[in-house]
């Protein structure tokens, strides 16, 4: 390997005011801040290695953070550039980064498409470039469909109450980006054509890691879709349920669980849809549509669409939202919607198909909805939510208490306590009504209160504070901590009479 040849002082002046702009500040090639030669810890580097046979004149040359020059490792300054701006672009977006702003990152903007059909034979232009594509059947469908490389300004992402809802996991984007540097894309993106519009649904990260690699073209397949209403919404339907099964229990990565939800929450509203043209002039209820399903349907499918509905149409709009991470394994945040179903939803929502008519003065999802946003927005105020941070180090007692309320283990055990709660301050006694939690009137003001000085009451007990490892070491188990709780002296008889 050549030596890397080190830049003489009079050189790293000449990249310093090479790289000046032209308000006469030097910025750094990595982040874009300003620069002070003097004061700070800088590094000069190649763009295009030496030892990889990068040009040796200044004009390869830029200055940067010193910081940097660590992590970047053997990337090349323009590898590590990209990819930094990369994990600054998903920590603006919060994580939320989809296919779309992937294209927006590379400054590709989708063109417009014109598809003509012949026979077996499929053209598509853009009004610059056309391209000719064999037609293939597919019986399971019954619709069409071709193979092709396709220009990446002519695909969308298919999340318009489409198929394609997932956002695009950081950590394995960058290693397919890096695999598919060397290797071959074995299989393809899959798309619809709607509407002139080429709609991606599936492989959406190796599509998007083609993107980043600067790819001119990708592999994909595209399913197209028929013209008359009821065939389209079948093909619709299957490819729904196909792709939802295909990344969850037929798959060895999963769709995030929060995207389940809103793909049942899709098929949920055709089946009802279905339900009502069906069962005209009846007395529609949430009972009589899951039993509808029930009959066309694997149950357990059907239970997980109806609970994911009624969690969505609650968590979407709440204060728990912005708590709660897209992923299971996101560690910037202290909730997910694996934990809330275990724990929250299950103690506060009436998780069973209601037999009141829908819209009736006895169907109670809306006021469900606004009692869960009122319980959220106490969780967070009392539960000190805002006040939890996922650094352990350097914390001051109110973090400390925010991060031990929060722990899975402590929200397993507390959140059955919600069940008590919402029995005093609405004076439930008949069990069939205590199952049905929030399910009921807008609470008052007053129950409001009282709700507020129970929660208050759970999270200001002195148990949270405690000096003792013991307990840190209690809720890093992840399990109930029922008993310990109870030998505290937090149990529902303090949080409800204060004794």
């Amino acid at each position: 390997m050549a030596k890397k040849r080190q830049l003489t002082e009079a050189e790293k002046k000449q990249v310093v005011e090479m790289q000046k702009g032209t308000d006469g500040s030097l910025r750094c090639y990595i982040c874009g801040e300003v620069l002070d030669i003097e004061a700070d810890d800088v590094e000069y580097d190649h763009i295009i290695a030496y030892a990889d046979d990068g040009p040796t004149d200044i004009n390869n040359v830029r200055v940067f953070r010193k910081k940097f020059n660590k992590e970047k490792g053997k990337m090349t300054l323009i590898e590590y550039k990209e990819i930094y701006l990369i994990k600054r672009l998903y920590e603006e977006k919060q994580n939320k980064v989809k296919l779309q702003d992937i294209f927006a990152f590379k400054g590709i903007y989708n063109s417009s498409i014109n598809a003509t059909k012949n026979e077996s034979l499929i053209t598509i232009t853009d009004g610059v470039n056309s391209k000719n594509f064999n037609l293939l059947y597919d019986p399971k469908l019954n619709v069409e469909y071709f193979y092709g490389q396709l220009p990446t300004n002519w695909i969308q992402n298919d999340d318009q109450q489409g198929l394609q809802p997932r956002v695009i996991d950081l950590k394995r984007l960058i290693q397919i980006k890096k695999h598919l540097e060397e290797y071959p894309q074995l299989a393809p993106s899959i798309a619809r054509l709607l509407n002139n519009q080429i709609k991606l649904f599936d492989g959406q990260h190796k599509l998007a890691a083609q993107v980043l690699n600067s790819s001119p073209v990708v592999d994909v397949k595209v399913y197209l879709t028929p013209a008359d209403e009821s065939q389209s919404k079948s093909v619709y339907e299957k490819l729904l349920k196909t792709n939802l099964e295909a990344h969850s229990k037929l798959a060895q990565v999963s769709f995030y669980t929060n995207t389940l939800f809103q793909k049942w929450n899709e098929m949920y509203t055709i089946k009802w849809e279905e339900y009502v043209e069906q069962n005209p002039g009846e007395r529609h209820s949430e009972k009589g549509f899951f039993d509808y399903l029930v009959r066309i349907e694997a149950k357990p499918d059907v239970k997980k669409m109806f609970d994911a509905t009624i969690i969505k149409n609650v968590h979407d709009e709440s204060s728990l939202k912005q708590y709660t991470a897209e992923s299971n394994k996101d560690q910037n945040l202290p909730l997910s919607q694996d934990l809330l179903q275990k724990t929250i939803f299950k103690h506060t929502l009436y998780l069973t198909p209601s037999i009141a008519e829908v819209d009736s003065e006895i169907d109670f999802r809306d006021s469900e909805k606004e009692n869960f946003q009122i319980v959220s927005d106490l969780l967070v105020t009392e539960g000190f939510l805002k006040d939890w941070i996922p650094n352990k180090k350097d914390t001051n007692s109110i973090n400390l208490k925010a991060r031990r309320i929060w722990t899975k283990a402590s929200i397993l055990t507390w959140a059955p306590y919600m069940n008590t709660m919402i029995n005093a301050i609405f004076k439930l006694f008949d069990p069939a009504q205590q199952e049905k939690n929030l399910y009921r009137q807008k609470m008052t003001e007053a129950q409001r209160e009282e709700f507020r000085m129970f929660l208050n009451r759970l999270f200001n007990h002195p148990f949270w504070l405690q000096n003792d490892p013991t307990i840190d070491k209690a809720l890093a188990a992840a399990s109930s901590l029922k008993d310990i709780f109870e030998r505290q002296g937090l149990t529902t008889t303090y949080i409800i009479n204060g004794q």
